[in-house]
């Protein structure tokens, strides 16, 4: 049989069995491949500093690079993890660029420290309001980090962001990305992951942005507790401009990167308390008299969990119409404050532009903003059901056929 894998081939008059030849030769590099890992000792992990985050701020010239890291020294000697603050530690470096800062680690240290465990990439004002790129390009350019850690800016310098004191037994990176993590569910929070704000940040055709968090006090308990501020977006590499927590929201909702949030009505009735469980925005474009027009349409499906008036008066029907209304009066307004004025294209115009033509050089997209909610199946909905669920109807009519 002719081929590599035939069952025999005469070479030199000798028949040559080239599929024992290949299995031998498997072999052979598996036992050398063992013998060889065997021989390479990987560092102990008392001898790894496991970051769990990054800080990054500028001073005098130079970067301030703070690490918190689990305290594998701690752990090693039997120190109690329920005790505060004794499962992590801070540390600080300073150099004219991060790499030459965290270079000190070893020497400082005597540990050998490893980035791939990371939770959270910290940035101060004075990084941000300066430049981005180069200090995050250590992280990026070796691998050092996962591309989908997360990315903050802080408030306040970042080093006091990770050192501060928030009464927890876990590290307090983990309460930050828990923080973030937990906004972005309930729509509070945009939740940023490195590689994709870097894309973002250099396409130059896209909004870059990261959530804002800080920090407040509870005196009551002597602790701080992590506050979300808002969103920051860039340009040219550094921070453009910054927005509340209610413009963050309806961003969520006009990128799609949202799935629940909570809204409320008030109409002659009462105040309403909706809950979102279901948010879609899709954005179509289409000609009209010749021009580009953009149509931005969010469906929300909702739950009436709350009215605030008088018993028996709750209007569904009202609480929807009312609720559509100021969604829509807030989407209209964040998008004119977002991308009419600060030219932040958060719903992509100019990339589906690009499939029409593009647009004309300095000129922005025409957009609408229409708005549907609708209250589901419940005691309070606008169609209150009438007959039983499936699985009521099913037992029913067995009891009637055993009676």
């Amino acid at each position: 049989m002719d081929g590599v894998y035939g069952k025999n081939e005469t070479e030199g008059g000798r028949g040559v069995n080239r599929n024992k030849v290949f299995r031998v030769a498997s072999a052979l590099a598996a036992v050398f491949l063992a013998l060889g890992a065997g021989s390479v000792r990987g560092a102990e992990l008392s001898k790894r500093m496991i970051v769990e985050a990054v800080g990054l701020d500028y001073e005098n010239g130079e970067y301030l690079v703070t690490l918190q890291a689990l305290d594998t020294h701690a752990a090693g000697a039997g120190t109690d993890p329920n005790e505060k603050g004794g499962v992590a530690r801070c540390y600080r470096f300073a150099g004219a660029t991060p790499a030459q800062a965290l270079a000190q680690i070893p020497a400082a240290t005597g540990l050998t420290p490893l980035y791939s465990q990371a939770r959270l990439i910290v940035l101060g004002p004075s990084v941000y309001e300066r430049d981005v790129s180069a200090p995050l390009d250590f992280f990026t350019r070796g691998c050092h980090t996962r591309g989908d850690v997360l990315l903050a800016a802080a408030v306040g310098d970042a080093g006091a962001l990770l050192e501060a004191d928030f009464g927890s037994t876990v590290p307090g990176a983990a309460v930050l990305e828990d923080a973030i993590t937990a906004g972005a569910a309930d729509g509070d929070c945009c939740e940023t992951r490195l590689g994709a704000f870097e894309n973002l940040l250099f396409s130059g055709a896209d909004a870059a942005f990261c959530p804002l968090i800080g920090t407040r006090d509870t005196p009551e308990r002597g602790i701080k507790t992590p506050w979300v501020a808002g969103t920051v977006f860039f340009r040219d590499g550094k921070k453009d401009f910054a927005c509340g927590r209610q413009t963050t929201n309806a961003l969520l909702v006009l990128t799609d990167k949202i799935k629940k949030a909570t809204l409320t009505a008030q109409t002659p009735a009462g105040r309403y308390t909706l809950r979102a469980v279901s948010v879609k925005t899709k954005v179509r474009a289409h000609r009209e008299a010749g021009a580009l027009q953009f149509a931005v349409e969010v469906k929300a499906a909702c739950d009436l969990t709350e009215f605030s008036g008088p018993p028996g008066e709750a209007d569904p029907a009202a609480a929807r119409a009312q609720a559509e209304s100021d969604l829509q009066a807030l989407l209209e307004e964040t998008l004119k404050t977002l991308y009419y004025k600060y030219g932040a294209d958060i719903c992509r115009f100019g990339r589906r532009a690009a499939f029409y033509g593009g647009l004309p050089a300095g000129e922005t997209a025409a957009a609408s903003v229409t708005v549907k909610v609708t209250i589901r199946q419940g005691a309070h909905s606008e169609h209150p059901p009438t007959k039983k669920p499936a699985v009521g109807r099913f037992f029913s009519f067995i009891s009637k056929s055993l009676s």
